[in-house]
């Protein structure tokens, strides 16, 4: 009895699967990038991870804000992707995608009663004190991102700035 014990225990202890969970690095360059006005995005030192936010003229204003503006979370305007190779500069700025590097981990933002992106807008100016245009401060609160039963979580993650002109 002790024989077969032992011998199930080996089996089943060979055949755990570890499973193919890449933990995400979430470490993104400092620089925002841009397609447009409204399409932001931020990657990591070897572009092959991107974090996404669909803007729109509601959030991104050409005026000063005395108070943050607010654009909920969801799942067309907050995604998180890995790729399987560095993508180009203009990834998210064509039509239709390119065929590679191929998506391989796809995350999208949950919608919450508190899951919001906040901008607060400035004035920006360049050395000679001339308004030249705006910088968007952009935060997300209580961010949640799902990939199936995958999910990341975030109270407060600061995107980053965005800049416009006049």
């Amino acid at each position: 009895m002790k024989k077969i014990l032992t011998i199930l225990a080996i089996v089943l202890l060979a055949s755990c699967d570890k499973g193919d969970f890449e933990i995400p690095s979430f470490q993104f360059e400092e620089t925002v990038q841009d397609c447009g006005t409204y399409i932001l995005y931020r990657t990591n030192s070897e572009d092959s991870e991107a974090l996404v936010l669909v803007l729109n003229s509601t959030v991104i204003t050409n005026a000063e804000t005395t108070t943050p503006l607010k654009l909920y979370i969801s799942a067309t305007n907050l995604q998180y992707r890995i790729f399987d190779g560095a993508i180009g500069t203009d990834y998210f700025c064509q039509t239709l995608p390119p065929i590679t590097p191929t998506v391989t981990k796809n995350w999208t933002g949950v919608a919450g009663a508190d899951n919001y992106i906040q901008v607060e807008t400035t004035k920006y100016y360049d050395s000679n004190d001339v308004h030249i245009g705006y910088k968007h401060y952009i935060t997300l609160h209580n961010m949640k991102l799902e990939n199936g039963s995958d999910s990341i979580l975030y109270e407060s993650f600061e995107f980053g700035t965005f800049t416009t002109g006049l």
